[in-house]
């Protein structure tokens, strides 16, 4: 399926969006603004915290993404005149349910959205897919219990979560060893260019395939390289790792508390 900048963003949100028009609607389709609507809703739920303006999204854009999914086989228009009128294919149900559960969400309120809506709904979902076809055959049911399984997408993000703070532990650990090596490399008035290099080989940073930390602090005025050994590396552990580490943790927290209610 062809991409628009708004459904990149928004993918999680269009999908949950588009199947929830689906589940409201009446026996003869949905409408476009139906999915407008609920897509500025969810938006407002997931954003709410981290953003102030209201996300508004576009008839033409929502038009087009409902276009798209009409010739993918997902959607059938119902009606043409006046109004149009759509409904999703079992197909299409399928196809979103699954968009919207393998995504790689960015946030956690995106994540929190995501299990609500399938933990809220599978029930629903379930029957909406059932209903779009004469039979249910087995395969197909199973595959549904997997796309709409809340413990396993919950236990993955717990995964996701842990993999996260190992690595902010890590980034905290190198800074704080990389200001002690550096403290006492000073004390010995060892050149800052061996600091560096020392730096490199034992602690290097994110980019370092792509340009090493010495060639990087070659770039630099000495002023600012001599500030960023002696006195930035520490400061970004204290004012940054640290707070984002403590946030990855309270999150990871929050996740297996969670765990333990379902």
């Amino acid at each position: 399926m062809r991409k628009h900048s708004v459904f990149d963003r928004f993918a999680l949100v269009a999908a949950t969006a588009t199947v929830a028009a689906h589940a409201n609607g009446r026996a003869d389709g949905f409408r476009q603004k139906d999915v407008r609507f609920l897509m500025e809703l969810f938006c407002n739920w997931i954003e709410s915290f981290s953003r102030s303006e209201q996300v508004l999204i576009q008839n033409t854009q929502v038009l087009r993404y409902l276009k798209e999914l009409e010739q993918d086989g997902l959607l059938r228009l119902m009606r043409t005149s006046r109004t149009p009128l759509y409904r999703l294919t079992r197909t299409g149900l399928i196809e979103l349910v699954s968009r919207a559960s393998n995504t790689a969400t960015e946030s956690p309120a995106q994540f929190f959205f995501l299990y609500y809506f399938i933990s809220s709904y599978r029930p629903k979902i379930f029957d909406l897919v059932k209903a779009e076809g004469k039979q249910f055959p087995y395969a197909l049911e199973l595959e549904l219990e997997g796309l709409l399984d809340s413990k396993a997408l919950l236990d993955r993000e717990i995964k996701n979560a842990e993999r996260k703070l190992r690595e902010m532990d890590l980034r905290v650990s190198d800074g704080q060893k990389a200001a002690q090596l550096t403290t006492e490399s000073i004390a010995k008035k060892v050149p800052y260019a061996e600091i560096v290099k020392k730096w490199e080989k034992l602690y290097p940073y994110g980019l370092n395939s792509h340009k090493p930390l010495s060639e990087l602090f070659a770039e630099i005025s000495p002023d600012i390289a001599n500030w960023e050994i002696e006195t930035g590396n520490i400061k970004r552990v204290e004012n940054m790792w640290k707070p984002i580490r403590s946030l990855h943790a309270r999150y990871l927290e929050t996740l297996r508390q969670l765990s333990t209610k379902t």
